[in-house]
Formats: C-alpha cells, sequence, structure tokens
C-alpha cells in the first residue's frame, strides 16, 4: 500500500485574513502563482465570504481570474455557505472547501450557523453538486473541513 502525505498551502487564504494590511487582488495572485513555483501543489487560495466580514478577502472572484490554469496544481475556495459556493462556482476553483464548526459557539460566530444547520447546509450542497454532475463543465472537487475540534475560543475544551 502507497502512503503519502498532502500538504495544503493555506497562506492565500488564512494567513492573509488576520493581517491588518488588506492586499489587492493582483498582489494575491502573484502570492499564490509564488508558492506554486516554490512546490506548492494545493492552495487555499481564496475565500468566498462577504467582505464586510473578512475585508482582507475580498475580490476572490478577481484573484481567480487573474491566475492562469496551472495543470498539476489545485486551487482551492472556502466557503461558508450556499451563496459563498454559488461564487466559487462562477471562478475557476479546482476545489471547494467547505467549513464547519464542530460547536455552536463558533459556527454561530464565524458564520451564523449552529453546527445543525451547518450540516444541513453542507447536505444542501452535496446535494446541489450531486444534481449537477454530469451537466456540462466539470465541477471542482468538494470537501469539508471540520474546525475547532481540539477546543473552541468560545467553548473551550470540546468533547469526543
Amino acid at each position: 500500500m502507497s502512503r503519502h502525505i498532502t500538504i495544503v498551502e493555506v497562506g492565500p487564504r488564512d494567513g492573509l485574513q488576520n493581517e491588518p494590511t488588506v492586499f489587492a487582488p493582483a498582489v494575491r495572485a502573484e502570492f499564490v502563482q509564488k508558492l506554486e513555483d516554490a512546490g506548492a501543489r494545493r492552495i487555499e487560495t481564496v475565500s468566498f465570504v462577504h467582505p464586510k466580514y473578512v475585508p482582507q478577502m475580498a475580490g476572490a472572484e478577481e484573484v481567480m481570474a487573474l491566475l492562469p490554469p496551472r495543470p498539476g496544481h489545485s486551487r482551492i475556495g472556502l466557503v461558508l455557505n450556499g451563496r459563498g459556493y454559488d461564487r466559487a462556482l462562477e471562478t475557476s476553483v479546482d476545489e471547494v472547501n467547505v467549513s464547519l464548526s464542530v460547536t455552536d459557539g463558533f459556527g454561530l460566530k464565524n458564520q451564523g450557523l449552529s453546527v445543525d444547520d451547518q450540516v444541513t447546509m453542507l447536505g444542501d450542497i452535496v446535494a446541489r453538486r450531486h444534481n449537477a454532475a454530469g451537466r456540462a463543465g466539470a465541477a471542482p472537487s468538494l470537501s469539508a473541513t471540520l474546525s475547532c475540534v481540539w477546543g473552541c475560543p468560545f467553548e473551550g475544551e470540546v468533547s469526543v
């Protein structure tokens, strides 16, 4: 059996979203290209969140439009809800990553959704993707990430 580790570079998304400086889409696209030139093959490139909440991620569509296709590389767009998923589908992202929190405290603060509502939202996105399968144009792959599994800044320790 072959075993391997895949590293996903999250600097263009997670690394920049907490910085006080808001970088222009062209600068962010150049950052992604430099990471790819350095050998990163899977990069969480953008986040499709409302710029009111995370101004550093504004212009996700522009970032993706500035990036020429790069075979053998995967550019990932983070989404928190169905609207973000719709936005991601309008771009050239290779993967869509749906983020879910395992606590109501973080889910409500980060997405305005309880854990149960997040699970429903993911189910809706999965169903939409499944129903669109086979139509013209390949849909990006879909993954889900669970956050706060080791602890929550609002609820503390998270039980197994």
